[in-house]
């Protein structure tokens, strides 16, 4: 099941307020709009250089931490669904295995991937060569020569699931490189695996309820993925499930949201602020997750959002919010 057919799924809109609270949400500012069918997937921003992808191949740059935005062209049109900016690298994965780097005449070119699986998730290490993305069918593709060559660098998943049978692979939504060789993913049923060899060998740091059979019980779905350099992050998904970590990725805590709302993207920054967004619901926190406010702003509960990211750093700059229709969000 794709992530927009799981995006059809009713959300409920809640406020809750708990400890100390914000005493007023970030103001939200619409930047840029397009049509129903324009959908914007995820975005990415290295100080205020951001990037936009989305379905029919769209990709829009901004320079000025996303007050303005420019259209870039895209020839192969084929739906993008994940983004990465840091340095002078910039990477774009979507359907079909697709990947595009990004050059130094700041046009867009299509690489080989080596699968055709979907992609949705693509994050650049710290030392800016190496990256690593995943998508359906368990597919993880890594690069260390800064986006030129991919190879797979899956786990053997029989292996890791005997019971689940032959073929099986999960449905991985987010990848994030921290430490060089380090690697998390993300995904189906909550899943969480980690590598520090650069994919060599995994382990599993996290299982969810999983079925061998169609209709029995599974567990929610993580959508995305955000450790910080302190150690502290967060995981996000189906039915309202936000995961926090406090010891880089090692040990997970499910928080109460409040929510059963399909939660698709989430941003959090080392002064305790988080931001949650997804469909018809978008959550902040001021301290860490310890209490969550919603938005009633009607730009928010009446559409979806599943890209997030700060936008430059200082006073003046705030995060972006990218998603249903080619909205895109600024928050101050």
């Amino acid at each position: 099941m794709t992530i927009l057919k799981k995006c059809a799924i009713a959300a409920t809109v809640f406020i809750l307020v708990a400890g100390n609270a914000f005493s007023s949400l970030p103001s939200v500012t619409e930047v840029d709009r397009a049509s129903a069918h324009r959908a914007l997937m995820a975005v990415s921003f290295d100080d205020e250089f951001g990037i936009a992808v989305g379905t029919s191949g769209q990709i829009k740059e901004s320079k000025d931490a996303g007050d303005t935005w420019e259209v870039k062209e895209n020839e192969l049109r084929l739906g993008l669904l994940g983004v990465d900016v840091k340095g002078e690298v910039a990477i774009a994965v979507g359907q079909l295995g697709q990947i595009l780097l990004r050059n130094s005449d700041e046009n867009w070119e299509p690489i080989e991937s080596g699968t055709e699986e979907r992609l949705l998730s693509v994050s650049i290490g710290n030392g800016d060569q190496e990256a690593a993305a995943v998508g359906s069918f368990g597919a993880v593709v890594m690069t260390r020569d800064g986006g030129k060559t991919w190879a797979s660098i899956a786990p053997d998943w029989e292996k890791m699931f005997p019971e689940q049978g032959f073929g099986f692979a999960p449905h991985l939504y987010a990848v994030q490189m921290l430490k060089p060789g380090e690697i998390f993913l993300a995904g189906e049923m909550g899943l969480v695996l980690r590598s520090d060899d650069y994919g060599a060998s995994w382990a599993l740091v996290r299982r969810g309820k999983m079925s061998a059979n169609l209709g029995e019980e599974r567990s929610p779905s993580i959508f995305a993925l955000h450790i910080r350099d302190d150690g502290i992050g967060y995981a996000v998904g189906q039915e309202g499930t936000i995961l926090q970590t406090r010891d880089h990725g090692m040990n997970w805590l499910e928080l109460n949201s409040g929510t059963k709302s399909i939660l698709l993207g989430v941003s959090s920054e080392s002064s305790g602020s988080v931001l949650v967004v997804g469909r018809y619901a978008m959550l902040a926190s001021p301290d860490d997750g310890s209490s969550w406010i919603s938005f009633s702003d009607p730009k928010v509960i009446s559409a979806w959002y599943s890209g997030v990211d700060r936008a430059g750093a200082g006073e003046g700059k705030g995060v972006i919010v990218v998603g249903d229709s080619g909205l895109i969000l600024k928050l101050d």
